[in-house]
């Protein structure tokens, strides 16, 4: 798989152009879709490997465990966001 270029990634799908909600059920509906797959993989396709970008083979385990803990960063940066004072408060 190539390299993950972030700041790219953003601007081609405009996320900060885009409704706050359709963010929120996109990200939901993508994660209910991983989940899903996650709940049909055998015991063997969780050592499957592969490659990103110039990385050492990683399994699919790994790569669906740093996932999760990549989108519980995002819930913690989106909830320390929400809690912060206005200027204005």
């Amino acid at each position: 798989m190539p390299g993950y270029q972030q700041q790219r990634w953003v601007q081609v799908h405009r996320y900060q152009q885009r409704d706050w909600r359709e963010l929120i059920d996109t990200w939901t509906a993508l994660n209910r879709q991983l989940l899903i797959v996650a709940a049909g993989l055998d015991a063997s396709d969780w050592a499957r490997t592969c490659t990103i970008a110039n990385s050492e083979p990683l399994t699919l385990r790994f790569v669906l465990e740093d996932y999760v803990a990549h989108m519980a960063h995002h819930l913690a940066h989106i909830k320390e966001t929400n809690h912060k004072p206005m200027a204005n408060d």
